[in-house]
C-alpha cells in the first residue's frame, strides 16, 4: 500500500524536528524549511507542495503580511493539488500574532490567504487551543513532542550554592525577561544566576553574579547545579526550560500555567519575592528535590508517546477521520 506524502513546511528548526522524530512511523515525511523569500519561491518548495497529499504548516501561519508569507500562500493556491489538505500546527509565536491580528480587527485571511475555514487546526498545547478559540479557529491538541532532556534517576542533589538557571537568547532578550532578570539579580547580590541561551550580548550593564553560559547542546549540567529555574516569557506553549527543570525535581517559577510550577507575573518585585522564599527554605535546609513533580513531567512530556500521537493524527487527517478542529465562521 502506498503511503501518503506528508509535507511539513514552515519554520525550519521545528519542521525538521518533528520530520526526525517521525522517521520510522510508516509516514513518507518530506521538510521544507522556510526561512527566507528565496527558499519561498524555489523550484525545489513547490515541487514538494504538488506532491503532497497533506501539507502541514509548523508555525507558520496563513495570512502573514510578510513577503514570504504572501509568496508562499499564492504558491500554495497554485501547485498544490485540489485534493490535498492543509493543516495549520500551531505551536507558539504563530498564534500570538494571530491573536494580535483579531483583537486590531485584522482580518484573518485576505487573498491570497486560503481561508483557515478550509484547513483543520492542531494545537501544540491546550494553552494554544485555548488562545486559537479566542481567535475564532477551533483545533485539536496534539502535544508538540519536542525532545526535553535525559530525566536523571535519582534525581541530583541541589547545589551547596543557590544558583537560578533560565533561558535568554541574545535575539529575544526582553520577550524572554532579560532586562527583569538583570533588575532581580542586582536586588539579590547572594544569589547566582546562570543564563543559557546565548552570550548576553544585549546585557553590557549584567551584575556579576549573573554569568552568561552561551547555547548549550546538553543543558542537564545546568539543571543539575541550579536550586531553581525561572522562565519570564511573554508568551508561551509550553516552555521546554520549565519542562526540564521539572524534569530535575527543581522548583519552577514560571510566567505562564504549568502544574508544579509557580505561577508570576513578570514583575521585579513579584520574582525577588518568589525566590526569597526559596533561598530561605535553602538556608534552612528543607529545600530538596521534588521526586513527584519530575515523575509528572516525564510521563506528561514522554517525547516517544507524543511523536506516536502526531503520527496517528496526520494518518487520521490523510484518512479523513479526524476530529481536528477548523475555524469557525
Amino acid at each position: 500500500m502506498t503511503r501518503p506524502r506528508i509535507l511539513l513546511i514552515g519554520q525550519q528548526r521545528w519542521a525538521s524536528s518533528l520530520a526526525t522524530g517521525l522517521h520510522g512511523a510508516d509516514l513518507d515525511v518530506a521538510v521544507s524549511g522556510l526561512g527566507s523569500l528565496r527558499r519561498a519561491l524555489s523550484r525545489r518548495t513547490w515541487i514538494q507542495v504538488h506532491h503532497a497529499e497533506l501539507i502541514v504548516r509548523v508555525g507558520f501561519r496563513p495570512g502573514a503580511r510578510t513577503c514570504r508569507g504572501k509568496a508562499f500562500d499564492l504558491g500554495l493556491r497554485i501547485f498544490a493539488k485540489k485534493s490535498a489538505q492543509t493543516c495549520c500546527y500551531w505551536i507558539g509565536t504563530d498564534v500570538l500574532q494571530l491573536a494580535k491580528d483579531a483583537r486590531s480587527g485584522t482580518r484573518l485571511w485576505t487573498w491570497p490567504s486560503p481561508k483557515l475555514s478550509s484547513m483543520s487546526h492542531i494545537a501544540g498545547s491546550e494553552p494554544l487551543r485555548r488562545e486559537l478559540e479566542e481567535s475564532g479557529v477551533s483545533a485539536g491538541v496534539v502535544g508538540f513532542p519536542w525532545k526535553t532532556v535525559q530525566p536523571p534517576c535519582p534525581l541530583p542533589a541541589l547545589p551547596e550554592i543557590f544558583t537560578v538557571a533560565t533561558y535568554i537568547p541574545d535575539t529575544r532578550s526582553g520577550f524572554y525577561g532579560g532586562p527583569i532578570l538583570l533588575e532581580v539579580a542586582r536586588q539579590l547580590p547572594g544569589v547566582r544566576f546562570e543564563v543559557m541561551g546565548g552570550t548576553g550580548v544585549w546585557a553590557a550593564d549584567a551584575p556579576s553574579n549573573v554569568i552568561f553560559v552561551g547555547w548549550l547542546s546538553d543543558p542537564a549540567p545546568l539543571y543539575a547545579r541550579s536550586s531553581c529555574v525561572i522562565r519570564l516569557v511573554e508568551h508561551d506553549s509550553i516552555g521546554a526550560t520549565a519542562v526540564e527543570g521539572l524534569l530535575f525535581g527543581r522548583p519552577v517559577i514560571y510566567s505562564q500555567d504549568l502544574a508544579y510550577t509557580e505561577k508570576v507575573d513578570i514583575s521585579v518585585e513579584i520574582v525577588v519575592s518568589a525566590i526569597e522564599r526559596l533561598y530561605d527554605r535553602h538556608q534552612q535546609g528543607s529545600l530538596e528535590p521534588d521526586n513527584a513533580a519530575a515523575a509528572w513531567a516525564c510521563g506528561e512530556f514522554d517525547h516517544v508517546r507524543r511523536f506516536v500521537d502526531l503520527a496517528d493524527y496526520l494518518r487520521s487527517l490523510v484518512a479523513g477521520t479526524s476530529s481536528s478542529g477548523q475555524c469557525s465562521p
